[in-house]
């Protein structure tokens, strides 16, 4: 039992000092860049595109870190001619009191090599986009990318693919927030054509994401269905592209009336959406899943609105889906022209408004179940409808689309419901499992395309390595790459 403590309590001692040393351990933002361009030196030199593509997803931790003036301070080194040309923020001179070359861990000679590659300075003017737009600095933003973008659209490297992407989407990022995207949409049309012509799949997938972006918020909704008719999305582009890509179809499916195809990518746009980033994109994804599912003659699961991060933004479409399931017009309206300034600003108004017959029909649905006989002028009340022969007329149109299972007797002004017959004698529960095993199939399908398998020179190798081991090589990994650059 002794030992057993002992054991334990070294167990226990270990692990502190392991936590010690992690506290320790500062995140250097500056020798991070430094690492970042080592490893994209030689992704560059063994023109591993995969390498390339890790080093443009890691910009989110480093722009945290930084601030404008520090991003000044590291093109004074890295790109000094660059640096004299712009007007960046920059430190005193004699209020630094550090060594600029201690600080950034390297001289100006090794700097100068390291971006030697034009890969290297994309990886810099993409930092600095990123500040410009986190200081609102927008209208030198746009200066700044559109020479970066100048640069770009000289080069052709499979190597630069995730920075032209990240570049045409700070651009039409930019641009949108200065009012002009829709000025923009030939550049980025002309920018498609020459990456489908590279074959260069990230930036197709970001340029074809904004230029349905465009579209949509000019309400261009033919033009928007004509060009997803012609260009497709790559399959190999990331998760977010693909959901944002989803939410554009489901929206001009919407509008067209396709609401079945639209409630299915929607709900696919949502499950592929980062559940830790892109709240707004879920929100809105959320909205307009909420309405397409109205739609359908359907109402939505209360579960949609218990999420704590949506419940605010969500609570109008709640009170819309409460007054729908009432069946009561008068108050639906009441509710749409209250929240109007909202639904408007998520551009949702126009579908909200389509939902009038449906809240006509859940309130004969509800009707139809609850009275085996009731007059018409009794509907026209609970409805809040403005006659009877309006009433008529919507009643008969309703059992003629088999809303409903009821006969009108028009001598005595009545609505009759037939005998309801066993839903299982019907092929409903067939179409629902249909729907059902078809939805299960489409995520097998995504995910066995998800799938990455190793190279064959790769078969070999032993995958029972712990993940602290895994970690442990790729930090040897950069130190060695470290070593191999001081002894230059």
């Amino acid at each position: 039992m002794d030992k057993k403590k002992e054991t334990k309590d070294k167990d226990v001692t270990m692990g502190d000092k392991k936590e010690e040393e992690v506290k320790e351990e500062k995140f250097d933002p500056y020798l991070e860049i430094r690492k970042q361009l080592i490893l994209l030196d030689k992704a560059v030199e063994e023109k591993d595109t995969k390498a390339c593509g890790v080093v443009a997803r890691n910009f989110k931790r480093i722009r945290a870190e930084f601030s404008l003036k520090d991003v000044g301070l590291i093109f004074d080194h890295y790109l000094p001619e660059l640096s004299a040309k712009i007007n960046l923020p920059k430190y005193d001179p004699d209020i630094v009191k550090f060594d600029i070359e201690e600080k950034l861990h390297l001289n100006k000679e090794r700097a100068a090599i390291l971006v030697d590659t034009f890969e290297a300075k994309c990886f810099l003017y993409i930092l600095l986009i990123m500040k410009l737009i986190d200081e609102r600095k927008i209208k030198m933003a746009k200066e700044f990318v559109d020479f970066a973008r100048a640069q770009i659209d000289l080069e052709n490297s499979r190597t630069l693919d995730h920075f032209f992407s990240k570049i045409y989407y700070y651009s039409g990022f930019i641009y949108e927030k200065l009012g002009e995207l829709n000025d923009f949409v030939p550049h980025f049309l002309e920018a498609y054509r020459a990456a489908c012509h590279r074959n260069d799949e990230q930036t197709q997938a970001t340029l074809i994401n904004y230029i349905l972006r465009s579209y949509i918020n000019d309400h261009l909704y033919t033009q928007a269905a004509n060009f997803i008719e012609i260009c497709t999305l790559p399959e190999n582009v990331s998760p977010n592209q693909q959901a944002r890509n989803l939410y554009y179809e489901a929206k001009i499916q919407a509008v067209q009336m396709k609401y079945p195809e639209a409630q299915a990518h929607v709900i696919q746009a949502i499950r592929k959406a980062s559940e830790f980033t892109g709240k707004a994109f879920r929100v809105q994804a959320m909205k307009l899943r909420i309405i397409v599912t109205l739609l359908m003659g359907e109402i939505p699961d209360r579960n949609l609105f218990s999420d704590q991060e949506m419940k605010s933004d969500l609570y109008p479409y709640f009170i819309i889906v409460q007054r729908v399931r009432e069946g009561n017009i008068e108050e639906f309206m009441k509710v749409v022209n209250e929240h109007e300034e909202i639904f408007k600003r998520n551009d949702n108004y126009n579908l909200l408004i389509r939902l009038r017959h449906n809240v006509i029909k859940f309130g004969l649905r509800k009707i139809n179940a609850s009275y085996s006989r009731i007059s018409l002028s009794d509907i026209t009340t609970k409805l809040g409808l403005d006659s009877v022969k309006e009433t008529e007329s919507i009643v008969t149109k309703a059992i003629r689309d088999k809303v409903i299972n009821a006969v009108i007797n028009r001598e005595e002004k009545e609505l009759k419901t037939n005998e309801v017959a066993d839903v299982y004698t019907s092929n409903v529960p067939t179409a629902q499992l249909d729907k059902r095993i078809r939805f299960c199939m489409e995520i097998y399908n995504d995910s066995v395309k998800a799938l990455e398998f190793p190279k064959k020179e790769q078969e070999k190798i032993d995958f029972n390595l712990d993940d602290d081991d895994e970690i442990q090589d790729e930090q040897e990994l950069v130190e060695s790459l470290l070593e191999e650059f001081e002894d230059m």
